[in-house]
């Protein structure tokens, strides 16, 4: 009578351990990243022991899959297009490793609700995480030196974020690109050799938030609105922007610009935009305009 439930409760046991997915370790288990990618499942998770991976890891169509760095991992693209790439990627995280010697750091594409987390992403000579048609995807907790280009992009993405990263050293924008509903969120951005962040470039930047970021000795603008609609630039704290804290071209409307600090900056706030609010703003020790209002 009792052996039925033995089998179920045997069964239910082999369920839960499928649910819970697979660990797959590099190296014990496998020689490269690449090959424990290439073996995974959904619900797996590919534990990395430290160590420096010279390799290009692609990771294509992959669900529900965590790679999970085990001490300081350094996966070394050895100067091609990539150190990882992640393509049609769903529901997938990326924690604690660092990405470098690569034109980017991360390449991710058509991919949705991939979380990168506690990253480092350096010595790249496009950017450090590039997303494209993209969405619910963020780069988190994480930091980005040392690129010859941006920092992180985005390319007709929708709902993605970077929130509380570091982005640093970088010769071209902190932040660059087009899409909707993009949050940059309590980042610190600094010496960049273009705008902190830039909204807007081939495609319009459309309801973005801008909120609670440290902008300091950029070389340009602290936030630069190229064109767009419906985005709000909020509490942010801009030091030491060459050009402007905030600078708006008239391709822009429905900005709201509130509650920004700006300090020690060529101007203040340059505005362009159509149909927006503008409000609570403080300039400090401008060497140009506090704000200019160019002539249509």
């Amino acid at each position: 009578m009792n052996r039925p439930l033995i089998s179920l409760a045997l069964l239910a046991s082999f369920v839960a351990a499928d649910a819970a997915g697979a660990k797959l370790k590099v190296p014990k288990q496998f020689p490269t990243i690449q090959a424990a990618v290439d073996a995974a499942g959904p619900g797996d998770t590919i534990v990395i022991a430290a160590g420096t991976y010279v390799e290009s890891v692609n990771v294509e169509l992959a669900n529900d899959l965590l790679l999970r760095a085990k001490g300081k991992v350094v996966v070394d693209g050895a100067g091609g297009v990539y150190a990882l790439r992640l393509h049609g990627a769903n529901d997938l995280r990326v924690v604690g490793l660092t990405l470098r010697n690569a034109d980017y750091g991360v390449l991710l594409g058509l991919s949705t609700n991939v979380e990168l987390d506690d990253c480092v992403f350096r010595e790249t000579a496009i950017a450090g995480v590039s997303m494209g048609m993209c969405s619910g995807s963020r780069v988190v907790d994480s930091t980005v030196r040392d690129s010859a280009g941006h920092g992180v992009t985005f390319t007709i993405s929708s709902g993605c974020s970077v929130e509380r990263t570091r982005i640093r050293d970088v010769g071209g924008n902190g932040v660059y690109g087009s899409g909707s509903a993009i949050s940059i969120l309590d980042n610190r951005i600094e010496k960049t050799g273009g705008h902190g962040v830039r909204l807007g470039g081939s495609e319009a930047a459309t309801a973005w938030l801008v909120a609670g970021n440290d902008l300091r000795d950029v070389a340009d603008d602290g936030v630069f609105l190229s064109e767009g609609s419906g985005s709000t630039i909020l509490q942010n704290s801009m030091r030491r922007a060459t050009d402007a804290g905030v600078d708006s071209f008239d391709a822009n409307s429905a900005l709201l610009i509130s509650g920004n600090v700006v300090s020690k900056s060529g101007r203040g706030l340059t505005l362009r935009a159509t149909d927006s609010i503008v409000r609570d703003n403080v300039v400090k020790k401008p060497s140009l305009q506090g704000i200019l209002i160019p002539a249509s």
